[in-house]
């Protein structure tokens, strides 16, 4: 049976590439993987719940990143060479944040509907290496030494970021919050004490009164409610019912123990179509791999969709095809199956 060679490959990276908990670094395999599909023409991309300045140790590790996705589909930077390389068509606003035409080359971007215009002296950012292939996903305070902007971003409104975080004291559970460079944390819990302990500058760990005012005043792109392990989507959707702005988010589980909160409409797999039209590849031959729920929306969209064999069960059930787990280089496996 003849399938169409992957030319743009979007992998998931906590439990697909790598797991930290269990100590799993990115296997060489993958990145070998990575080298060779690059050589045969293909784009790889990064598509995380996490924020854009925790990917870097992903994006180093593999180098030579077309694209990374960060905050679940709400924040996208095109890496190195590929902003200028690319002959992709450009993309238009939409209603939940503003894109960037590839001729801008990643410009600043303007305000959308519910979004906040991105300026230099504020955001992070994700800089072309001396060579236009390293990529370096930076925080606030050398983002203003750089010209590269996010490509698109999409911005939380202020009412449902209040709404999340009265979500989590009735679940007691704990809210974090993605702004561009930085994470907000809420001081009250183990979890604002542990990252108060870490002495991390870029988790800045607040009072609820000043954690208040900053999220009336800061892009934020994404929440994270990390919940007791296995909390069904139920419970957090009971919890919910009285939140009526988290009518107007998407949740998806990005862990056992972790939901990450976007504007409906705003996931891995919008990215990922968005990825598609700037680097002007068809939906067919795009391969997506991952291992949790939140992946499922670029399973939806990718001609190709494999789950690594520690994936959740519905991520299992979603996907086309299954490779072996995270700590047998999984990935790779895809890579050389559906795009080499």
């Amino acid at each position: 049976m003849s399938f169409q060679k992957a030319k743009l490959i979007a992998l998931d990276i906590d439990g697909t590439i790598l797991d930290k908990p269990a100590g799993i670094p990115v296997p060489e395999a993958v990145c070998a993987a990575v080298a060779d599909a690059h050589k045969a023409g293909a784009r790889v991309c990064l598509c995380s719940s996490r924020p854009c300045y925790m990917m870097e140790d992903a994006v180093s590790k593999l180098g030579g990143i077309d694209a990374a996705v960060g905050c679940g589909g709400a924040v996208i930077f095109i890496c190195g060479g590929a902003a200028r390389a690319s002959g992709g068509g450009a993309l238009a606003s939409s209603a939940s944040g503003t894109a960037v035409s590839p001729a801008s080359g990643g410009g600043a971007l303007a305000s959308s509907a519910r979004g906040t215009a991105v300026s230099p002296s504020s955001c992070g950012t994700l800089a072309p290496g001396a060579g236009g292939e390293a990529v370096s996903l930076s925080s606030c305070a050398s983002a203003r030494a750089s010209a590269r902007m996010p490509f698109y971003a999409d911005t939380l409104p202020v009412p449902l970021l209040f709404s999340a975080l009265e979500t989590a004291k009735k679940l007691d559970a704990f809210v974090t919050y993605a702004a561009m460079g930085r994470m907000l944390v809420r001081r009250k819990g183990p979890f604002g004490a542990a990252a108060a302990a870490k002495g991390d500058s870029a988790l800045v760990v607040m009072d609820e009164p000043e954690l208040v005012k900053a999220l009336a005043a800061e892009p934020i792109y994404s929440a994270y409610l990390f919940t007791k392990p296995d909390t069904p989507v139920a419970a957090l959707a009971a919890a919910a019912l009285t939140a009526p702005a988290l009518a107007s988010a998407s949740i998806l589980r990005s862990s056992e123990n972790c939901f990450i909160i976007t504007n409906k409409g705003t996931d891995k797999g919008s990215a990922l179509l968005r990825l598609a039209e700037y680097f002007a590849i068809p939906a067919a031959e795009i391969l997506a791999v991952g291992n949790d729920a939140n992946d499922i929306p670029m399973f939806r969209v990718a001609g190709t969709s494999v789950a690594v064999e520690n994936a959740s069960t519905e991520a299992r059930a979603a996907a086309g095809h299954i490779a072996p787990g995270v700590a047998q280089a999984g990935a790779a496996e895809a890579i050389r199956r559906f795009a080499l």
